[in-house]
């Protein structure tokens, strides 16, 4: 295979992995309505749908169908993902993270089927919706490591960036799991807010160290971690005012669409984070020509 060649078909690979992260997100958002209009239950029996594999899409159905076809065809493309990483390429990381996203995928599913079989358990569906978000983050991963501003990975495990965006990794993903606790068993609300304020020290930190090296490969994630953050407070606010005032006037629709819509934001800021951690580990010498 010459040099073209071989740039084009990691090109292609590179395309594939971000349409398939792309489609995954809208999964998140597709779980977050079942959620977040009580349609779990809706179709009572799996992998099958009323015995069959197109049920009438009416009311809660929809949703919980919906989610199932939309998984369906992530798991595909997943499956598919990971082959074309096996196949033809050699780094062993990129085939590595692609092996972990088939088998997430795998297991993804039959949590999902879980939920369903023992009837919405808190425990299985927090482990479903914590599952949902490492599922995103390795394909998120895997889009940035087929990218060829990764292809000159060297770790920098000391450096302040790499260190705070980690560990803004780590508080997101908690408050992520956290905001599962308190969607799926009402407990907790009090931790999640409360935890909120470190998540948003933490984020922020990581913002302002990447976008103080002047490096070009950090401004997009950075600038992307520095808005997320207070449009998810925002969210999480009117969440919270939604839930718990006496008179919300936004009505059924606008809560659903506030709880979606703070669980897709919390994806986004986990997954900004995650791409600042990995870039800020193949920053040059000089981080203002990166």
């Amino acid at each position: 295979m010459t040099v073209e060649a071989a740039a084009a078909s990691e090109a292609r690979f590179h395309s594939f992995a971000v349409f398939v992260a792309v489609c995954a997100f809208i999964l998140l958002g597709a779980g977050g309505l079942v959620t977040s209009t009580g349609s779990g239950l809706s179709v009572p029996d799996w992998p099958l749908s009323f015995g069959g594999f197109f049920p009438r899409m009416t009311g809660g159905v929809f949703f919980e169908h919906g989610h199932r076809m939309i998984a369906g065809a992530v798991a595909l493309l997943t499956i598919g993902l990971g082959l074309r990483a096996w196949i033809g390429r050699e780094r062993r990381p990129l085939r590595v993270t692609a092996a972990f996203c088939v088998g997430a995928i795998a297991l993804q599913a039959l949590l999902g089927g879980l939920t369903v079989i023992l009837r919405l358990p808190p425990a299985v569906s927090i482990l479903h919706a914590g599952l949902a978000q490492i599922v995103f983050c390795l394909l998120v991963a895997l889009s940035e490591m087929s990218s060829g501003a990764y292809s000159s990975f060297s770790p920098k495990l000391a450096a302040p960036v790499a260190l705070r965006s980690a560990l803004a990794v780590v508080m997101v993903y908690s408050q992520i799991i956290l905001g599962a606790v308190a969607r799926h068993t009402g407990l907790w609300v009090g931790v999640h807010a409360f935890w909120a304020a470190a998540v948003v020290l933490a984020a922020a930190m990581a913002a302002s160290a990447a976008l103080g090296t002047g490096a070009v490969s950090l401004r997009a994630p950075g600038i992307a971690v520095a808005t997320l953050l207070p449009l998810q407070i925002f969210l999480g606010v009117a969440s919270y005012w939604w839930l718990y005032s006496d008179a919300p006037s936004l009505g059924w629709t606008g809560g659903v669409a506030l709880r979606t819509a703070h669980v897709l934001v919390g994806a986004l800021l986990l997954g900004a984070c995650l791409v600042l951690a990995l870039r800020s580990c193949c920053l040059p010498e000089k981080a203002g020509a990166a």
